[in-house]
C-alpha cells in the first residue's frame, strides 16, 4: 500500500483514489463494457444492419444519444471548407462492437481499437452512462464515479481530498460495482479489493 512516501494525508488520499480507480475498478469495468457492447451491437446488426448502412439509411440517434460516425471509419478527414463535417461522404458502416462503441464518445476519447489499456477509465464510464443496453441504475452509478470521482481525481485539488470526500469516493465505486449484477464471487472479490485500498492504502 501507500508508504514510504513523503505525502501529506490528502495527497496519499488522492494517491489510494487512483489506484482504486484505474488498478482495480478498471479492467473488471473495461471486461464488462466489452461483453455488454458485444451484446448491443449483435441486437443492432441484426434490427437495423447497422454493418451495412450507408448515408441514407444509417442511424443518426439510437433512443435519444446522436451516434458520432466522425469517430470510425476515417471519417474525421471529411470535412468542407468551413471545418464542418461533409456527411456525404462518410462511410456509415460500423464493422464491429469497439466501433459501435465509439459512435457514443467524443472523438479524444475514442482513440482505441479495443477495448484493451488504451480505452481508459474516462471511455468506460462514458459508455456506461450512455449505451442503451445498460440499464438506468447502472446509467446512474457511472455517471457518479465519473463526475464525483474519477473527475475530481483527474482535475486534482489536493485539499479536496480530504476524510470524507475520500470515503465518499470509495462509497460510489462499491455502489456502481454493485450494480453491474457480477457473479457472486467476481462482485464480492472485487469488492474486497476495494475495501483493502480504502482501509489499508
Amino acid at each position: 500500500m501507500v508508504s514510504g512516501m513523503n505525502l501529506s494525508e490528502y495527497e496519499k488520499r488522492w494517491v489510494v483514489t487512483g489506484v482504486a480507480l484505474n488498478k482495480v475498478l478498471l479492467p473488471d469495468l473495461r471486461s464488462f463494457v466489452n461483453q455488454e457492447v458485444q451484446k448491443e451491437y449483435t441486437n443492432l446488426v441484426s434490427s437495423h444492419s447497422i454493418h451495412v448502412q450507408t448515408t441514407g439509411s444509417s442511424l443518426g440517434k439510437w433512443l435519444k444519444v446522436r451516434l458520432k460516425y466522425e469517430n470510425i471509419n476515417c471519417n474525421e478527414n471529411y470535412k468542407l471548407a468551413n471545418g464542418k463535417y461533409d456527411y456525404s461522404k462518410f462511410d456509415f458502416k460500423v464493422g464491429n462492437h469497439v466501433d459501435l462503441a465509439k459512435l457514443y464518445l467524443l472523438p479524444f476519447m475514442a482513440k482505441f481499437n479495443s477495448f484493451d489499456e488504451h480505452c481508459d477509465l474516462s471511455a468506460v464510464l462514458n459508455l456506461l452512462g450512455s449505451v442503451r443496453v445498460f440499464p438506468t441504475a447502472i446509467q446512474a452509478a457511472a455517471k457518479n464515479v465519473r463526475d464525483q470521482v474519477r473527475n475530481y481525481w483527474a482535475h486534482c485539488n489536493f485539499t479536496e481530498w480530504d476524510a470524507a470526500k475520500f470515503q465518499r469516493s470509495f462509497k460510489n465505486m462499491d455502489n456502481l460495482i454493485r450494480k453491474l449484477g457480477l457473479a457472486s464471487n467476481d462482485e464480492t472479490k472485487l469488492l474486497n479489493e476495494l475495501h483493502d485500498w480504502n482501509t489499508k492504502g
